[in-house]
């Protein structure tokens, strides 16, 4: 699946261990799973299912004063470059952009705007898309 990968953790030994997986220094505990690989050693896998993009950590811990930690860091895809709004009528701007390079599995961009009290947002299918007429607009 191209939109989602998987991180592995292998521990060995005991005391029991605790795991904990950070992304960017934020718990993620979503879709750890660990598994026991081999009783006689207390050797264990955990693994993690990433989709987000950032630097992720293992830590792995147990009743003994110290841990063992490793990271990694999972890359997106770019985000398009020269990013621009020009007004073309009273209603309604275009916003243009250079896609990233290279695509990487890009198929598309949403577009999110606020103002005026509302807000909202449009997606536009293709990668290789370079602009967009969002309309309807209100000053503001």
């Amino acid at each position: 699946d191209p939109d989602q990968g998987t991180l592995t953790c292998i521990s060995t030994g005991g005391p029991a261990t605790t795991v904990t997986w950070t992304r960017d220094s934020t718990t993620v505990t979503q879709g750890t799973q660990t598994v026991l690989n081999d009783p006689v050693t207390a050797q264990y896998t955990h693994t993690l299912t990433v989709t987000t993009a950032g630097q992720y950590t293992c830590t792995v811990a147990n009743n003994k004063p110290s841990s063992a930690s490793a990271s990694t860091t999972v890359a997106g895809p770019s985000a398009p470059t020269d990013v621009t709004a020009v007004q073309d009528g009273p209603t309604s701007i275009t916003v243009t952009w250079t896609p990233p390079a290279p695509l990487d599995g890009i198929t598309g961009y949403t577009i999110s705007y606020t103002g005026g009290g509302s807000s909202g947002s449009e997606t536009v299918s293709g990668g290789n898309t370079m602009s967009h007429t969002l309309t309807g607009l209100t000053n503001g």
